[in-house]
Formats: C-alpha cells, sequence, structure tokens
C-alpha cells in the first residue's frame, strides 16, 4: 500500500490521503510495483485537488528519472533521499560545486534514544 499524508510544518494536523494499493490491476499480467502505484495516486492527487501546491517526499527508492519525470507531469515538487553508491554522476557533480564554492554545507545533530522491550501501558 502507497500512503500519503497532507502535513505542513507550522501545523500540528495532519490529513491522511486515501491510499493506493499495490496489487495486481485488472487485465494485467505482472504483478503490481510501488512505482505504478505511484503513477496511480498522482493522477488521483491531481484530479482531486488540481491547485494544490505539492512537495512530495520519498526515500532512495524513488529517485530515478522516469519517476521524477512523472511527478513533473502533475507539477509536483519533490525532496527525494538518495544514495551515494546508486548515484555516482550526482554525487560528482555535488563534489565539483563544492570545489568550486558553489554549495553550503551544513551539519544537522538528531539525538535518539532507544530501549527494547518498554511498557506501551500501565
Amino acid at each position: 500500500m502507497l500512503g500519503a499524508a497532507i502535513v505542513h510544518p507550522d501545523l500540528k494536523e495532519v490529513i491522511p490521503l486515501a491510499p493506493e494499493f499495490i496489487i495486481k490491476q485488472d487485465g494485467q499480467s505482472k504483478n503490481d510495483c510501488e512505482r505504478n502505484a505511484a503513477k496511480r495516486f498522482f493522477d488521483s492527487l491531481r484530479k482531486d485537488h488540481p491547485h494544490l501546491p505539492v512537495i512530495i517526499t520519498e526515500d532512495a527508492l524513488s529517485s530515478n528519472a522516469p519517476h521524477i519525470r512523472e511527478a513533473e507531469k502533475y507539477n509536483l515538487h519533490y525532496i527525494l533521499g538518495v544514495k551515494k553508491g546508486d548515484h555516482p554522476f550526482l554525487f560528482r557533480k555535488v563534489e565539483e560545486a563544492q570545489e568550486n564554492g558553489e554549495a553550503v554545507q551544513f551539519e544537522l545533530s538528531v539525538t535518539f534514544f532507544r530501549r527494547d522491550s518498554m511498557p506501551l501501558y500501565s
């Protein structure tokens, strides 16, 4: 299932959207996949909200040209995760930009606490 929600950085409310199921479609011989589910989701999102400004965030599985073209076709902006091993050309360009002083580097520190077997209720 491909899930989505509308969130805003200044608001606490989250609005879940109807999920797009990853199942074999009628008349198809091949199994469905996340990429095809995303195409259907983009289409239904724009039918329901044709003028809503949207930024989608997705993991590195979505960082590929066909998926990006599909998002752009529906006027969707995006923030996609990338992995260095999967995108050597992109990372070479980033390194070149750093060497030329065209890229800004910043650091972000995140602290997590973890403990197994915590009680969820009393």
